[in-house]
């Protein structure tokens, strides 16, 4: 995913799934910034956010997980489809 990222930076989903490799891995501060870039280049992604919201419970910091969850829950899934 690096490799990637470094031809295309901005590639959301490169970002996304070098985030879960570094949550597997256990670098989950790589993987919450991987995931707030990817949030940022586009908001609207709901599997980032469901994400950076398993991360957060990993790392105890419960109610950062539910707000990504509220978040999630209470979105327009007509208009927030990736």
């Amino acid at each position: 995913f690096t490799e990637a990222l470094q031809q295309k930076p901005q590639h959301v989903l490169a970002l996304i799934q070098r985030s879960e490799a570094y949550h597997l891995l256990g670098n989950h501060e790589k993987a919450l910034e991987d995931l707030r870039t990817a949030l940022a280049l586009d908001p609207k992604r709901l599997d980032a956010m469901i994400q950076r919201a398993g991360i957060y419970f990993a790392l105890q910091q419960y109610e950062l997980a539910a707000e990504d969850v509220e978040t999630v829950l209470n979105a327009n899934h007509t208009s927030m489809l990736v």
